[in-house]
């Protein structure tokens, strides 16, 4: 019977972890923890059920410094849609946003105030930032929500996750990790009480016997151990060996036209032929001649707009210049790596090209700003000379090292891009966001003073492209900007969504997330749509 209970409690032990794993418990916030310059700077990460004064005592260790900031970035589980109120009662300033909105404002240096705000959510997870700012005296921070009409209450941590969820997930984890707990716990007592009453004696009797005898014949023994220890062990050494070379073959076989990689330290990005030469404004395309009567239209992007991973003719900047005919020009000033700091460089090379039209092609990443410090993992191996030597000369390793970085993730030893992005931009107010966007105004305030007209095409993130699409509050501000602005703009968004099925297609490959020449395709019929009008009548 005794057994039987064992056997029991380990199968529902068993179980229950399967499932823990499959919902994946949740984990609360990232926090990130900022000390004032002052008091010698410095940041701490770590994740926190919720946002609290009791969480700042401990990340603190109870003695935090006269002046600091803290950021919790994740996502909030709600169960029921509906219109949500929150509210901070805080000392000094806290913000809470949600999807991109400031939902509570009550920043700035005060004593303890309590400030709301409201918004509708639907059922499902949203993107949340809390941020608290400590300008001296004492601090405290508490964060409560209610639905509809209903009481204030503190928003509970199985509702907070690093990533995203269901909430019939998320209650699911709430159920589960308790369960959990208390099913380990009794099997351990079970199983250790029946172990001591079945094998502890005989145990012991035999740890004696093995001490009483002589020393020649524990020597003798132990060789016989090594001997037998390298029987067994050598052979699935040889064998994991040879699989590992055939494993490098069968890939090399079944990648073998893949020639470009997001990293350019890949075996992939090795492949790549050699550069197409660079015309006489520095750029991968055509000789840009002298001013003609044809209307010209210049194209400023990164790595999206130069065609990594495809040819010349496959860019939608080549497409647009074949489809436009004979009166039109188009050229290609896209280089890898830029933002929008660098398009802003740009944009003087390009005006002294005298174009009709300038179109800038914009991509989530390009309103990163030079003091926003991006997650990064630890490499797939802890020697750099051998991770470098293997990521040049293994496809193997190339793709064992492209799912690292998504483990970590998963694990929680490395943050997310979504959460650092929203992180720094979620809260349209903050200085990374005012800074990022202001530049974009700046470029189109600058052409239009120059006499030329600008538009926009914005690109998604293809990764996380989907029905809850991590990214929406940057298209949406640029949305927002182009309208301020009185400019027309494309987003590639929805034409994405709705021309293919499979949103691998849109990437060159899997282990380049550069746009394929499909989705260069979709990107110049959405660009004619919008602006093929307009440059008609200018042309």
């Amino acid at each position: 019977m005794k057994r039987s209970l064992f056997v029991i409690l380990l199968a529902l032990c068993a179980t229950a972890g399967l499932l823990r794993a499959v919902v994946e418990a949740p984990q609360g916030l990232r926090a990130q923890y900022i000390a004032d310059a002052a008091a010698g700077g410095g940041t701490t990460t770590r994740v926190d059920s919720t946002p609290s004064t009791d969480a700042v005592t401990r990340a603190w260790r109870g003695s935090p410094p006269e002046r600091f900031r803290a950021e919790w970035s994740g996502y909030l589980v709600v169960g029921q849609a509906g219109t949500y109120t929150f509210a901070t009662t805080s000392d000094d300033g806290s913000v809470v946003v949600i999807d991109g909105d400031r939902v509570v404002d009550n920043s700035g240096a005060h004593g303890l105030v309590t400030r709301s705000g409201s918004m509708r959510l639907a059922r499902g997870s949203h993107l949340v930032l809390v941020s608290f700012t400590q300008a001296g005296g004492l601090y405290a921070l508490e964060w409560s929500w209610a639905r509809e009409r209903s009481s204030l209450a503190a928003v509970p941590s199985w509702a907070l996750w690093t990533k995203r969820t269901s909430y019939a997930r998320a209650l699911a984890a709430r159920v589960l990790d308790p369960l959990l707990f208390v099913l380990l716990v009794a099997t351990a007592v079970v199983g250790l009480r029946q172990a001591w009453q079945a094998r502890g004696r005989e145990t012991i009797a035999a740890t004696r016997r093995w001490w009483s005898d002589g020393a020649g014949r524990r020597v003798a023994a132990m060789r016989q151990w090594r001997s037998a220890l390298l029987r067994r062990v050598l052979p699935p050494i040889v064998s994991l060996a040879i699989a590992l070379l055939l494993a490098e073959g069968v890939a090399r076989l079944i990648f073998r036209t893949v020639r470009s990689s997001g990293d350019a330290r890949t075996f992939f990005a090795t492949r790549a032929s050699e550069p197409d030469p660079l015309n006489n404004f520095g750029y991968r395309d055509i000789t840009v001649p002298a001013k003609n009567a044809r209307y010209r239209i210049v194209v400023i992007g990164d790595s999206i707009t130069w065609g990594v991973g495809l040819s010349e003719a496959e860019r939608y900047s080549n497409l647009l210049r074949s489809r436009l005919g004979d009166g039109y020009e188009v050229f290609n000033f896209g280089i890898p790596g830029h933002n929008m700091p660098e398009h802003l460089d740009t944009l003087a090379p390009a005006l002294s090209a005298s174009p009709d039209f300038i179109l800038l092609q914009l991509y989530t990443n390009d309103f990163e700003t030079p003091d926003m410090v991006r997650p990064r993992g630890r490499p797939l191996l802890p020697w750099p000379s051998l991770d470098v030597w293997l990521l040049r000369s293994s496809a193997v390793y190339t793709m064992l090292a492209a799912q690292w970085p998504r483990i970590q993730e998963v694990v929680g030893m490395t943050e997310t891009y979504e959460h650092y992005m929203y992180r720094y931009l979620g809260d349209p107010q903050s200085q990374q966001s005012r800074e990022g966007f202001g530049m974009l105004h700046q470029f189109i305030r600058r052409s239009r003073e120059a006499g030329v007209p600008v538009g926009t095409v914005m690109f998604p993130n293809p990764g996380v492209l989907g029905k809850s699409y991590a990214f929406d509050y940057i298209h949406d501000r640029v949305h927002g900007v182009c309208v301020d602005e009185h400019i027309l703009c494309v987003d590639l968004r929805q034409p994405f969504l709705t021309h293919f099925t499979d949103l691998n297609d849109i990437v060159v490959s899997p282990f380049d997330g550069h746009p394929s020449a499909k989705a260069s395709v979709v990107a110049a019929d959405a660009i004619l749509a919008e602006f093929q009008d307009v440059w008609r009548q200018k042309n």
